[in-house]
């Protein structure tokens, strides 16, 4: 059995390190896509809601020959990606070219973007290198083979990422190593891309065919082997629980502490999981389907193109972004039922990625990163508020219940809706869906839970149905609206976001 060791910097390295103040940057979380798979735990999963019609805003032809590398996007909405023609590019929101620089090889790495907007990514040349948001390099580190996994930041700002001759490394902000841990002495590699857990438990896959759990001071915890490599990137879900695909076809599900809870014949090869903010599970499979599994792990369905399927994106709403081999990015609704879809000029290694305000873009092996974006409203004079309230009565008795829809207008800044109601006695009260009426609500009150954009009207949507049993007669008013969720920190610090809707109820003996 191989002796797996963890290796510290040597004594001349902590001198060094004493000297340095250590850079205490994270990853950067007002970006919308900061690094491989949308964070650390490698979900694929946005807090923004995608395109919705699949417009082509534009298109950026890059030189070389292919891409196989997912883009990433800053806070700024600036969009960096590494390249075959050996350049790590950054690229404006309209698609205007910021800078390049030339590495020595190519680059199939995604950059991972700290909170102060330095860029760390992998060169099959033997190196990691860190650029500023200007493209100045600031440091590369020097590995024994090429750097095809994509790094993580970790929540101190020190960088996680493998290399090829099978170490896997963590390094400060600045480039020094703090350690690296021997996954493999075998000869083979590890293209794996490390995903961190709770405590910040580090995963990879390794062509050993198993993955690797080690922590956060680079000592070996535990490992799972498979039948076949694992070059595919772990997933990590809210409960701590991790997703990986191996080349035995299966697709895995482990405890934190590395025990199999379930597994899956789903042929998943190199690509990575994607896991919901409800606990779905979407397993790409190189069967030419996509697999969707409950939070109990049940199949929910399987939708079938014509080749492997390779990348998922999640959005806000629960719509499935994802790309495939016979060349089409397609988007479908939780159901299944499809939204829209777009053909490039060759097939999609990657898979697609979401900004700040829907815009979605892939990468495919015809050179070209494509950005999709909806078309902005027209802005409707009539009606205002955003959220116009209709009740489907006036005048209530006691044992009455109120049934209330609102039609929901184009909320182009991402808001809190809410619905309450002053009661007869004059308390204020807020309508949370499963609850009822609460006086504080969590977070305020949205109608699907949480902040929403909304490009194009929703009539009808329900929103409230409660009984009246049992209150005090008198007038109450029913008002609903949407929060500015940017500034608004409390239920008492409310700044809205057009105006309210205000709705007379009168409760009748």
């Amino acid at each position: 059995m191989k002796q797996r060791t963890a290796f510290t910097v040597l004594s001349a390295c902590l001198l060094i390190l004493s000297a340095i103040p250590l850079l205490q940057a994270q990853l950067d979380a007002s970006s919308p896509w900061p690094m491989f798979q949308a964070g650390v735990r490698h979900t694929a999963q946005s807090s923004h809601i995608g395109s919705v019609t699949g417009r082509l805003h534009w298109s950026y032809a890059f030189e070389g020959d292919y891409l196989e590398s997912q883009p990433s996007i800053g806070s700024d909405g600036r969009v960096y990606i590494g390249t075959y023609d050996e350049n790590i590019t950054a690229l404006s929101p309209e698609g205007a070219l910021l800078w390049s620089y030339k590495t020595g090889s190519n680059l199939d790495s995604v950059p991972a973007i700290n909170s102060d907007g330095m860029l760390y990514v992998g060169s099959q040349d033997r190196h990691l290198y860190a650029f500023t948001s200007a493209g100045v390099l600031s440091w590369s580190y020097t590995t024994g083979l090429s750097v095809r996994s994509s790094p993580a930041i970790g929540a101190d700002g020190r960088v996680y990422f493998t290399s090829t001759e099978g170490n896997l490394y963590r390094i400060t902000p600045q480039g020094v190593l703090l350690w690296s841990y021997d996954i493999l002495n075998t000869g083979l590699g590890v293209f794996s891309s490390p995903a961190l857990g709770v405590n910040e438990m580090v995963y990879a896959g390794s062509d050993d065919n198993a993955l690797y759990a080690v922590n956060s001071n680079g000592v070996f915890a535990w490992s799972y082997v498979t039948a076949h490599w694992i070059r595919s990137s772990p997933a990590v879900g809210s409960a701590g629980q991790v997703y990986v695909g191996s080349y035995d076809g299966m697709l895995y599900e482990l405890t934190s502490s590395g025990a199999l809870s379930w597994s899956y014949h789903a042929s998943p090869r190199w690509y990575s999981p994607a896991v919901g903010s409800d606990g779905r599970l979407y397993v790409n499979s190189a069967l030419n389907l996509l697999y969707a599994f409950s939070p109990n792990r049940t199949l929910l369905w399987s939708y079938e193109v014509s080749n492997d399927v390779t990348g998922t994106a999640i959005d806000a709403e629960g719509r499935v972004y994802f790309s495939s081999y016979d060349n089409t990015l397609r988007t479908l609704l939780s159901d299944s039922s499809s939204l829209w879809s777009y053909t490039m000029g060759n097939y999609n290694y990657v898979g697609p990625v979401i900004a700040h305000d829907g815009t979605v873009y892939q990468a495919s092996a015809d050179n070209v990163l494509y950005c999709f974006r909806d078309p902005t409203p027209t802005p409707t004079a009539t009606p205002t508020p955003p959220i116009d309230l209709t009740a489907d009565k006036a005048e209530y008795g006691q044992a009455d219940r109120i049934s209330v829809t609102a039609d929901v207008w184009p909320i182009l800044t991402p808001c809190h809706p809410f619905v309450r109601i002053i009661m007869a006695d004059g308390r204020t009260l807020y309508y949370e869906r499963g609850r009822g009426f609460v006086i504080s609500p969590t977070p305020y009150l949205g109608f699907k839970g949480g902040p929403i954009t909304v490009l194009q009207p929703i009539l009808g949507y329900p929103v409230l149905e409660a009984g009246f049993s049992g209150i005090t007669p008198g007038p109450y008013f029913l008002e609903g609206g949407a929060v500015d969720m940017t500034r608004t920190t409390s239920a008492s610090n409310l700044v809205y976001y057009g105006t309210v809707d205000r709705e007379e109820l009168t409760v009748q003996q």
